[in-house]
């Protein structure tokens, strides 16, 4: 979860390298939860159905739950 912070703060800044950038791709490949997440925040073309709706609150709420966990 650290690295992908990272990744994003980079990507958001656009100091991402290629290699960095496909790691991040990797990252969100293999963590649906947090692909949800990024896509609902940073893509402006990404519409919702009521399936992804209700995936975005799941999402949100395990994510939600680790960050309490880790306190």
């Amino acid at each position: 979860m650290d690295r992908f912070i990272v990744l994003l703060k980079k990507r958001l800044l656009r100091e991402i390298s290629v290699e960095e950038e496909k790691e991040f791709e990797t990252i969100l490949n293999e963590n649906p939860d947090l692909r949800t997440i990024y896509f609902q925040f940073f893509s402006k073309n990404y519409e919702m159905s009521g399936q992804d709706e209700l995936e975005a609150e799941e999402a949100f709420a395990v994510h939600f739950v680790k960050m309490q966990l880790k306190k």
